[in-house]
């Protein structure tokens, strides 16, 4: 790992795992009116740490066990990634740069056994580390242009993010177009005209929120009958089937 002339508490962290929201990082850093890169140190997720240059590769997964299902991977990593520290489940001589995971201290220090997936992990030992600006790209988990498809994981992320901000007093914050904590449109459930706030800071830091208003709700669109693909609508195809069964 590159040596920062910063302590750890002061380090600016991004966790960049593969979804979408990943382009924010990127987006972020193209701004030529910006002076520095968005954070001092990256940690990729699984097969980002191919694309972007990181300062350490989070992939949880056994090498053995990858060697035998996914020989293919397990030599890229060895070819590609042999002077990146990459924090994993346990250590083995033939990767050389394997920072194993310390499961026992991390557990014992928060006391949840809540982990199931690489940006968990990462998230849990850069708050054991003692990071305390963090900021999540690409840690998606559903998909706006993928309804109905989610993947494992999003609940334990959300809860490290909830232990970090309140145990470790920790600043986390998510890829603005990201899914993870509804960042990419949250809203208020049950408002059907949205509140709307000035945002401050009080004295020790934490968010001050003024009532400001009502954003006022959008007008319904229109509703289309869904059609059969023959012009006629589903429901009326439905009866107009019942009765040619009857006949």
């Amino acid at each position: 790992m590159r040596e920062i002339d910063k302590p750890i508490c002061d380090r600016r962290l991004a966790l960049i795992a593969m979804g979408n929201s990943n382009r924010d990082y990127l987006n972020t850093n193209y701004d030529k009116d910006r002076a520095t890169n968005v954070a001092d140190e990256i940690w990729a997720i699984n097969s980002t740490a191919f694309v972007l240059k990181c300062d350490m590769a989070v992939m949880m997964d056994d090498m053995q066990e990858l060697e035998d299902r996914r020989p293919e991977y397990a030599e890229r990593i060895k070819a590609e990634l042999s002077d990146t520290p990459i924090l994993t489940s346990r250590a083995y001589e033939d990767y050389p740069s394997i920072v194993q995971y310390p499961l026992d201290k991390v557990i014992s220090k928060y006391q949840f056994r809540y982990l199931n997936g690489s940006v968990a992990y990462g998230l849990a030992y850069a708050l054991y580390m003692g990071y305390k600006k963090i900021i999540l790209y690409g840690c998606d988990y559903m998909y706006d242009h993928k309804p109905g498809v989610y993947e494992r994981g999003r609940g334990c992320v959300e809860f490290w993010i909830a232990v970090g901000s309140i145990l470790e007093e920790a600043e986390i914050s998510v890829a603005s177009s990201s899914t993870l904590m509804d960042s990419n449109g949250a809203s208020y459930y049950g408002y059907r005209e949205q509140p709307m706030f000035d945002v401050g800071k009080n004295e020790d830091g934490s968010l001050k929120l003024k009532f400001t208003g009502w954003k006022p709700a959008p007008e319904p669109e229109p509703e289309e009958s869904p059609e059969d693909g023959k012009g006629i609508p589903v429901e009326d195809a439905r009866e107009k089937d019942k009765k040619d069964v009857k006949k």
